[in-house]
């Protein structure tokens, strides 16, 4: 027990974060990702993989405005998440994964913020404990909506930039 008390809670954080590091480096394209890494061609029944239509890979910024354009018209909402989605799909998972850690940790203190009404400076060992396992346990499927790329932008990413 005197070990845990001479670890700071940033420590604790900074160990969380690399797990989850490594949890979304060894998670790799999948599902909505792949389809997403493609332009959306609403004309064909959008880009869902099914060997309907031309496939065209992202290729550009100007590739993605194209398709979620499109996606806008005959699909539906989440233009923002899904130009997110888009261009992680075009310039690599590598710099989502790095990125992914920082809105990790910004929703870890946001819900620290909401919950508590606290300052950071006021956080500790004992709530960000509480919080972090709360997410990983008490979260209907933690891995679809933190890990998974589609999944994390969508639900984790605009829950924490709306706020």
């Amino acid at each position: 027990m005197k070990t845990f008390e001479k670890i700071s809670w940033q420590i604790i954080l900074i160990l969380f974060a690399g797990f989850f590091l490594v949890m979304n480096l060894i998670t790799p394209f999948i599902a909505d990702d792949i389809s997403y890494a493609f332009i959306w061609d609403g004309e064909h029944k959008g880009n869902l993989l099914d060997g309907i239509g031309p496939r065209e890979r992202i290729n550009s910024f100007t590739d993605i405005l194209i398709s979620q354009y499109s996606h806008y018209f005959w699909w539906g909402g989440r233009t923002v998440a899904h130009i997110c989605v888009q261009f992680f799909s075009w310039v690599g998972k590598s710099y989502f994964d790095i990125l992914n850690v920082l809105i990790f940790c910004a929703f870890v203190f946001l819900i620290f913020k909401i919950a508590t009404g606290l300052t950071l400076r006021e956080m500790n060992k004992k709530y960000l404990l509480f919080i972090i396992l709360a997410i990983y346990f008490l979260s209907p499927s933690w891995v679809l909506t933190s890990v998974w790329m589609t999944g994390s932008i969508n639900y984790m990413w605009m829950v924490t930039r709306s706020q």
